[in-house]
C-alpha cells in the first residue's frame, strides 16, 4: 500500500492499520544472486537464497547496504514495437549501516554505478537511509513488508536522520541531501 503524506499523516495512518499485514513474496535477481523472500505477517518474513549471494545485502564503500524496496513503475508498450514494455525508470530504497551523509554518497554512487550495469535503465533514483522509514518519499509502502522494524520513529527522530538521494537521467549522474 503505497501512501504519501507529511510525517503527522502518515503516523495517523501508520498507527491505524500497523497490526494488519498481508501475505506476499516476491523474487529478487540480478547479478549472481536472486533470493526469494516471503512474508506471513510481521513477525514472519523469510529469505531463502535461490542462486549465489543475496543482491539485497551489499557492501560497497565499506558501508553495509540493504535494499529494502524497489519501485517499479507502470512499463511502457509502443505499437510501433514489438515488444512487451520498457523499464524506463528504478527507484531503489536502502538502508544503510552509518549516518554518515558522505560515506552513504559514496555508497549511493556505487550502488548506482551497479544497478546500471545489472539493469540499464534511462533513470535511476536511489533513497538512502539509516532507517527504513522513508516516509516522506512517494512510491515507498506505508507497510514494508520484509523488514521487522515496526516501531517507526519520532517526528523529531525522523528530521534527525537524514537522507541521501543519488540519481542517474541519461549520462547526468548527481546526489542531494
Amino acid at each position: 500500500m503505497i501512501f504519501h503524506a507529511p510525517y503527522g499523516g502518515w503516523r495517523r495512518f501508520y498507527d491505524l492499520f500497523k497490526t494488519r499485514r498481508f501475505q506476499i513474496a516476491e523474487v529478487i535477481a540480478f547479478g549472481d544472486g536472486a533470493v526469494l523472500r516471503f512474508a506471513d505477517g510481521p513477525a514472519d518474513i523469510k529469505e531463502v537464497v535461490l542462486r549465489g549471494s543475496n543482491p539485497l545485502m551489499l557492501r560497497l564503500n565499506g558501508v553495509d547496504l540493504e535494499i529494502v524496496h524497489f519501485q517499479f513503475p507502470p512499463l511502457t508498450v509502443s505499437p510501433l514495437k514489438d515488444t512487451a514494455g520498457e523499464l524506463r525508470r528504478l527507484t531503489v530504497f536502502a538502508r544503510a549501516s552509518t549516518a554518515r551523509q558522505d560515506a552513504k554518497r559514496e555508497a549511493g554512487l556505487q550502488l548506482l554505478k551497479l544497478l546500471d550495469h545489472e539493469i540499464g535503465t534511462e533513470e535511476i533514483i536511489v533513497n538512502i537511509r539509516d532507517d527504513v522509514w522513508f516516509v516522506n518519499v512517494p512510491g515507498y509502502p506505508a507497510f514494508q513488508p520484509f523488514v521487522m522494524d515496526h516501531e517507526p520513529p519520532t517526528a523529531e527522530e525522523f528530521q534527525s536522520r537524514p537522507q541521501m538521494v543519488c540519481a542517474k537521467t541519461g549520462s547526468r549522474v548527481w546526489c542531494s541531501e
